[in-house]
């Protein structure tokens, strides 16, 4: 399953008017759209095309900043990644984050070129299934996104690293993930994206899977 970081920053009014770029379709007008009603946040919002999926998959992802209305008398930036199904016109939030720590899993990886990856479990998710969300920050302190992807797991993160899997002298993400349970605590699998620069990653199910 390929996921393309396109890397689109959106500057959007209460009109919505969209980039060039996104205007292309009706469907990308139609999820920026549901995916800023469903959000549910304040002016400014920025959103940016953090991956999309064929049409064999039908999903399109993005990551919203915005206003957080639930505290009106404080200037507080969320953080959202919206999962948008173009078929049914509807979309999914993973999390409302205003922080780091909102994550119950957290964990950050700085990178030789100045970048950054965060790879996080939703904290409103139960540890032992779920998603979690790997994202690819230019400026972190800034909260300057390149993109960022969403992978279902199977259990909970115990580890996150770079480390060169494939023996190409690149360093990959690698996301290792142990079941939960005593019946399956033996059933361990790693997640491994492959990095391209300041410019994007990608999940490689060709290096993923099983650790023995």
């Amino acid at each position: 399953m390929r996921m393309l970081g396109l890397g689109l920053g959106l500057g959007l009014s209460a009109g919505l008017s969209a980039s060039p770029a996104l205007a292309q379709s009706d469907t990308s007008a139609a999820a920026q759209r549901a995916c800023w009603m469903a959000a549910g946040l304040g002016e400014p919002i920025r959103m940016h095309l953090a991956a999309h999926f064929d049409d064999s998959v039908g999903y399109d992802v993005l990551a919203i900043d915005g206003r957080d209305l639930s505290q009106p008398d404080k200037v507080v930036t969320a953080h959202v990644m919206c999962l948008y199904e173009r078929k049914s016109g509807l979309a999914y939030l993973s999390s409302n984050e205003t922080t780091a720590s909102a994550s119950s899993n957290s964990h950050v990886l700085k990178l030789a070129n100045g970048t950054s990856v965060v790879v996080a479990e939703e904290s409103s998710e139960p540890s032992s299934s779920g998603s979690y969300s790997v994202r690819l920050y230019s400026d972190l302190s800034s909260g300057a996104l390149v993109l960022g992807v969403l992978h279902p797991r199977a259990g909970k993160i115990v580890q996150v690293e770079l480390k060169d899997v494939d023996g190409d002298n690149q360093p990959e993400v690698v996301v290792t993930i142990q079941a939960v349970g005593s019946d399956h605590e033996a059933f361990v699998t790693r997640d491994v994206y492959k990095l391209y620069g300041a410019t994007g990653l990608e999940y490689s199910s060709r290096l993923s899977g099983r650790v023995p």
